[in-house]
């Protein structure tokens, strides 16, 4: 009996490669295997010794800081409390967490991010539109007319220091910098505009920075908030294989994110083989719903050969445990459904100059792009019934075990596994 090849979507849970697929055939991509050799400390003393075109924090008379993190969607900075414990000028810090459009995360998530201590003794504000809690005020518009409009929880501080993860993003470029607040921090208005610059882009993807009018966009935010004597500093970090900081800058949101940015490119971009049949997995967080674990096959389009009669395959692995994610997504891919993909696109274009586009559209417009020559199925032991029943209703194959996704279909040679596929890139092999 041949060797069986567990493929894992989450710390505990896996399924297994039918035994009737040899292992020979499957090239697994993965991001470099890099493992950081200093603590945390260690990392942020370098950091903050070497500010990237700011000043040094030491000098700065900090009196009413923010302290900026990821929700329960991304990769948490788990060094938040050692932000705090430097801040020792200040004589009121607050805790935001940047949840952009998506539903606040739960009590334990941040007892857990930030310590019990931090927790009870720091007020901490959930940024997220999705809720009556919060207010948000304009502080400007950027050059391509984004009326910015950011959490009031902001304006009456002197600093803002947040610390995000920095790996690709399927329209951002990478994940971090000025994201933090659009759209970490903003309204839904303001997240819908600067999404909106998607539509018709072919830089508004991963791993572009420069030219692609969702980061540039982004990138202006920095600057309104120096204008309104409010300084925004990152310290961001890119990780190692084990999910560990392995590189942490200090500084700048956009020169400071961009350094990090190379450095993340070089460890989650791979060259491999192009193929028709690709098995990607949404690990950790992204793959608790199907709004997210989509991200997964987004970047994994990357590897797939273009073709039409048939198509290529890309099989999407996750545990979808939390369903959807978002229903106003749900009800726009039933809506797009039936439509090819030039008439979406148009469509989206029009949306979008009407000021009707919202926050979700940015992946329906992705996918029309991905699914002109990718068929994607979904295979997930663990979803809920509605997840099942939407895939089912915009006619994408759904299955709970992976032998049912794969029986059907015919492939020559190779088979891409992207077992990290959130994060990963593959990138065709010339």
């Amino acid at each position: 009996m041949g060797k069986v090849l567990k493929i894992f979507y989450d710390d505990e849970h896996s399924v297994d490669l039918p035994v009737a697929i040899p292992l020979k055939s499957v090239t697994r991509l993965e991001p470099r295997s890099i493992y950081s050799s200093c603590t945390v400390d260690q990392l942020l003393q370098v950091a903050f010794a070497d500010p990237v075109g700011s000043e040094s924090l030491e000098k700065s008379d900090v009196r009413n800081p923010a302290v900026i993190f990821s929700d329960h969607t991304r990769l948490p900075s788990p060094y938040v409390s050692n932000l705090v414990s430097m801040l020792t000028k200040a004589d009121d810090v607050k805790l935001i967490v940047a949840c952009g459009s998506h539903t606040s995360p739960s009590e334990d998530y941040l007892k857990k991010t930030v310590g019990d201590e931090l927790f009870r003794n720091c007020r901490v504000v959930l940024s997220s539109p999705k809720g009556d809690s919060c207010r948000f005020a304009s502080i400007g518009q950027t050059t391509r007319g984004t009326v910015v409009e950011i959490n009031e929880e902001i304006l009456d501080r002197d600093l803002v220091l947040s610390s995000l993860c920095v790996r690709p993003h399927y329209f951002a470029g990478f994940e971090g910098g000025a994201k933090a607040i659009l759209p970490g921090c903003s309204s839904l208005k303001t997240i819908s505009r600067n999404h909106s610059y998607v539509i018709g882009n072919s830089y508004a993807r991963e791993l572009k920075i420069d030219g692609n009018p969702v980061r540039e966009d982004m990138n202006e935010v920095p600057g309104m908030l120096e204008k309104r004597g409010i300084r925004f500093r990152v310290v961001d970090f890119v990780p190692d294989s084990k999910n560990h900081p392995f590189k942490i800058n200090y500084g700048d949101p956009v020169l400071a994110h961009k350094r990090l940015a190379e450095v993340s490119r070089d460890i989650y971009t791979v060259k491999g083989p192009a193929t028709t049949l690709s098995i990607t997995v949404a690990d950790g967080s992204l793959g608790r719903t199907l709004y997210q674990a989509t991200k997964a096959f987004s970047l994994t389009s990357n590897i797939m050969k273009p073709s039409r009669n048939p198509k290529s395959t890309v099989i999407l692995l996750a545990s979808l445990r939390e369903g959807i994610g978002s229903s106003t997504w749900a009800n726009e891919i039933v809506h797009y459904a039936s439509m090819p993909s030039n008439e979406i696109i148009r469509d989206l274009e029009l949306r979008a100059k009407k000021g009707e586009f919202n926050e979700t559209l940015q992946k329906v417009n992705r996918f029309a792009i991905d699914c002109e020559t990718i068929d994607l199925r979904v295979v997930s032991p663990e979803a809920p019934r509605e997840a099942e029943r939407l895939l089912s209703e915009v006619q994408i194959f759904f299955a709970r075990e992976l032998d049912e996704a794969l029986e059907d279909l015919k492939f020559n040679g190779n088979i891409v596994l992207v077992p990290k596929g959130s994060s990963t890139v593959p990138i065709r092999m010339d």
